[in-house]
């Protein structure tokens, strides 16, 4: 399955955490925000530190998800975007978890 995540080592799926900037509820409301101004996005839950969305592909209706964890101790937020169906993703998991980091400004 396609996927990017903070916690995985496999060089074809890792990707570099988040960088907290303020605090991590601030940062979580930001993500929050800047998931909701992207193309068939959707929140779907936020729990403490911890935050779940899914994004629905325009073409062929794949649904994508995505989720962020405030880790606290190391000033970081853990990310994870994985498509449930199919082998290739063409790099859109890498390129969403990469503009949310462009969104929000540098780290």
């Amino acid at each position: 399955m396609p996927s990017v995540s903070s916690h995985d080592t496999d060089e074809r799926h890792a990707i570099a955490p988040l960088e907290i900037v303020g605090n991590g509820a601030t940062a979580l409301q930001e993500i929050r925000e800047i998931l909701l101004s992207m193309p068939r996005s959707k929140v779907i839950e936020t729990v403490g530190r911890y935050l779940h969305a899914t994004q629905t592909s325009q073409l062929l209706r794949y649904t994508d998800d995505i989720e962020f964890l405030i880790d606290v101790e190391n000033s970081q937020i853990q990310v994870r975007s994985c498509s449930p169906v199919g082998y290739y993703d063409f790099g859109v998991n890498r390129q969403r978890m990469e503009q949310i980091r462009q969104a929000m400004g540098p780290n």
